[in-house]
């Protein structure tokens, strides 16, 4: 992307501030599309002429004002969502935009933001990992004993995500080993605790580490012409997908039960169990994606939009027309918050699409090709591209309808 403007101060020091600014929106998860309108909007502001390219693991800029030229290249990690940070720098935006000298007034905001803790700490990350993995087991219509152990489990993917990320050698075997855990423990205790259904159990225990989130922001930043962004983001979630299926089918074989090909009958939950579940689910998300007190109420309506959405929705239109529109009616209500809130767009929408997204169907997919049952497998694989790609124009024909107005 592109901003012109007047130069107004040292380009190497405005560089530095733009530079920062990228860090902290890339580390806090913004999109690739997204992060590049933000640069230029800011760039725009400062005065100076920019060009930016982000991918999932770096971002190069070239600003110019006059005949000075600097060019930049940050190698970074895959960033974590963080709305409490994505908040901050929208409206750092809208200060810079407004401030008679917006150099000074970015450079204030960065200082402060360049302080915010990655996370909500450890203790309050796991209470988040119990809250949206058991109210996972219940939305997917598991029983009081799915619900027990799929927050278990969670915690322990938790832990070891905890504790390879502390180990270089072995901080990338997160999905490999969760995986594997969750599903030996599922199928070994199925012949104890009769009521259990252990493919429940294990998606639900493993929606922390499923990629099904990045897996539809690809599909939307390929759809937005994104190509680089969005072609890598994909191939490293499918070597997500890949890595979580084989764990799974190497966890079912080691079990001692049968292999838990497909999920058993929903239980029929009363309707007055939804609310609890759902404030369960916003909570959990809030502190996931380390949100602010005050979003809580607006990450509740999106998860309940998402959620009832697909509830009523998916039996009337099928998997695909079903999951479409409710990722539209997800769209349209975060785009509609945008605009009268002057937050972020993503404070609602991002909790709604993860309960959407295909991310449980990618890894029963690749464990059925792992246990050799093809047409499973194939037939699994299809509906993830398809259900993703769903997602990813609902809120494309959403945005085109109801446009945010957030740079963010």
């Amino acid at each position: 992307m592109e901003s012109e403007g007047n130069p107004t101060r040292s380009l190497g020091r405005t560089a530095d501030l733009i530079a920062r600014f990228a860090r902290l929106l890339h580390e806090s998860g913004a999109p690739s599309d997204r992060l590049e309108f933000a640069l230029q909007n800011l760039a725009r502001t400062l005065g100076v002429h920019g060009q930016f390219l982000s991918t999932p693991t770096s971002i190069m800029m070239s600003l110019r004002s006059g005949d000075t030229v600097e060019t930049r290249l940050e190698r970074l990690d895959p960033g974590e969502l963080h709305l409490r940070r994505l908040s901050d720098l929208d409206q750092l935006l809208l200060e810079a935009g407004t401030s008679s000298d917006p150099a000074a007034t970015t450079e204030a905001r960065l200082e402060r933001l360049e302080g915010t803790p990655p996370s909500l700490g450890k203790l309050l990350a796991f209470v988040g990992i119990l809250l949206v993995t058991s109210s996972a087991a219940f939305l997917f219509g598991g029983g009081g004993a799915d619900l027990a152990l799929a927050a278990i489990l969670g915690g322990v993917v938790h832990g070891i995500s905890l504790l390879t990320a502390r180990l270089e050698a072995s901080h990338r075997l997160t999905e490999l080993l969760g995986s594997f855990i969750v599903a030996a423990a599922a199928t070994e205790l199925v012949g104890r605790i009769p009521s259990l259904s252990p493919a429940t159990v294990i998606v639900c225990a493993l929606i922390p580490i499923l990629p099904g989130l990045n897996f539809t922001v690809a599909i939307k930043e390929i759809a937005s012409r994104h190509l680089v962004s969005g072609t890598s983001r994909l191939g490293g979630t499918t070597i997500v997908f890949l890595t979580l299926g084989i764990g799974s089918a190497l966890g079912i074989r080691v079990g001692s039960s049968p292999e838990p090909e497909t999920m058993r009958d929903p239980i029929l939950w009363s309707l007055w169990a939804y609310g609890p579940a759902l404030l369960a689910t916003a909570f959990g998300f809030g502190i996931l994606f380390c949100g602010q007190t005050r979003d809580l109420p607006w990450i509740g309506i999106g998860v309940a939009l998402a959620v009832l959405g697909a509830k009523w929705l998916v039996p009337i239109m099928g998997s695909e027309l079903g999951t479409w529109a409710a990722a539209f009616t997800v769209g349209l209500a975060g785009n509609l918050f945008a605009r009268l809130a002057r937050r972020p767009a993503s404070v609602m929408q991002v909790p709604g699409l993860v309960v959407l997204v295909p991310g449980t169907l990618g890894v029963r997919s690749v464990a059925a090709l792992s246990q050799e049952n093809t047409l499973l497998g194939v037939q699994g694989a299809f509906s993830v591209l398809t259900v993703g790609i769903a997602l990813a124009m609902g809120l494309l024909l959403a945005s085109a309808l109801l446009p945010a107005r957030r740079p963010l």
